[in-house]
């Protein structure tokens, strides 16, 4: 994949943008690892960097199926990806994040870095809202003020070089101030898992754009390994498409936060909701949910034995 001919770009089109998120996916993928090892809210069990990765290949796949050089309609097609792939806490906010993104550009062939800061925007406000409970110190934060970067640079002239710039420099420092802001994550010493995979994805969108290398060393040192506590709750993550007709939004999400918590509720085209949520009885949310509509790809871990497994892996380092 080369480098963009002219890196002070005005505009963007569907092939630079196909580059972008390509590079962005590339980065994440080096890191994902690492990103598991520190990966404990909302719950310790060292999965954000695979669920990350997992969403976005699913993306990615349907991006590689988009024979246009439409940069809506390929923000679009990664979107409905990712709505078929999310999985976990941080790659169902990443599709939160992504099909906020395609809203806004969805019917333009070219967008303009003041398109991309926009769609970041709206992106960053739209995660917050598919959240039941939305946390700062974590990915909605970090997406929320490099968003604000990115509209604050396009005040004045800017190209999309100087967009990423700014959302780089600025994901950084919010990343760095995360334990701060979430107590889990200072008592456990680390930065948020999710949101540090945001950073590495717009990296690899920035390092793509300087024709820089994509590769392990081009963040520097790996992130630190937490202390981290088990949890004594048992518990399930549930995740499933519901299908159905006329379905109520809000009835639904307060229906899941009276089951569990963790709830994120991304709708998607027609009548479907991705559903995340953390449960004691998964049966009870299908049985409650069911009034509803269908659930489709169904996908139940137990948290209990993941954090066990995640907390003996890190005893042996």
């Amino acid at each position: 994949m080369g480098k963009f001919k002219n890196l002070d770009l005005t505009q963007c089109d569907g092939l630079r943008l196909k580059a972008l998120i390509r590079s962005g996916i590339k980065m994440l993928e080096l890191r994902k690892d690492e990103l598991d090892s520190i990966d404990v809210f909302p719950v310790p069990d060292g999965d954000a960097g695979k669920n990350m990765h997992y969403t976005l290949l699913a993306a990615w796949q349907s991006v590689r199926k988009t024979g246009s050089s439409s940069a809506g309609k390929v923000a679009h097609a990664a979107a409905t990806g990712a709505f078929q792939g999310a999985r976990g806490c941080s790659g169902m906010i990443f599709l939160s994040l992504l099909t906020g993104f395609a809203n806004v550009v969805k019917e333009k062939d070219v967008i303009t870095p003041q398109d991309f800061a926009k769609g970041l925007s709206v992106a960053a406000d739209e995660a917050y809202k598919k959240l039941a409970e939305p946390k700062e110190g974590t990915i909605l934060t970090v997406a929320r003020k490099l968003a604000a970067a990115a509209e604050k640079i396009c005040e004045n002239k800017a190209t999309l070089l100087d967009v990423l710039k700014a959302v780089h420099e600025e994901s950084k420092l919010a990343l760095s101030q995360t334990p701060e802001e979430l107590p889990a994550l200072k008592e456990a010493g680390v930065v948020d898992a999710g949101a540090s995979g945001l950073v590495y994805f717009f990296e690899g969108m920035l390092r793509y754009s300087l024709a820089q290398p994509i590769n392990k060393t081009a963040s520097g040192s790996p992130l630190k390994a937490p202390n981290v506590k088990e949890s004594s709750r048992e518990e399930y993550c549930v995740e499933f498409i519901l299908v159905g007709s006329n379905i109520d939004e809000n009835k639904l999400m307060k229906t899941l936060t009276e089951i569990g918590h963790a709830v994120i509720l991304n709708k998607g085209e027609g009548e479907q909701f991705k559903i995340h949520i953390h449960a004691p009885d998964p049966k009870n949310v299908f049985d409650r949910t069911s009034r509803f509509g269908r659930p489709t790809h169904i996908k139940v871990d137990d948290l209990s034995h993941e954090q066990k497994a995640y907390s003996k892996k890190l005893n042996k380092k």
